[in-house]
């Protein structure tokens, strides 16, 4: 769904989708808060979405990650995230996030 530009936020990631002028941004700070929220940007339109999550355990709140494109083929495509910490800890995790074909409905897993 369209919505505003997600809360301010720094050290989190933004990963270029496939076949797109979409750009997936994910985690970071927000004055002192970590989080594990997910928005995408359409560049062309300058519109913000925030898609649905759909299954497998959230990666915990983290910043200094890194989230990285693999795409299989035109059809399926995912973001690894590993890594990053919070206030108290580092992250040793595997995360990723299978965005399909890009249309707003992602699953993620470790």
């Amino acid at each position: 769904s369209d919505y505003n530009p997600p809360d301010n936020r720094s050290r989190h990631s933004a990963t270029l989708l496939p076949n797109s002028s979409k750009i997936l941004f994910f985690g970071g700070i927000n004055n002192g808060i970590w989080t594990n929220s997910v928005a995408v940007l359409e560049c062309w339109q300058w519109q913000w979405t925030i898609p649905i999550i759909q299954g497998g355990e959230a990666p915990e709140p983290r910043s200094h990650h890194s989230a990285t494109l693999v795409a299989a083929d035109s059809n399926r495509s995912m973001v690894v995230i590993f890594g990053g910490n919070d206030r108290t800890r580092s992250f040793n995790t595997v995360h990723y996030l299978d965005i399909g074909n890009t249309n707003g409905s992602c699953t993620t897993t470790t």
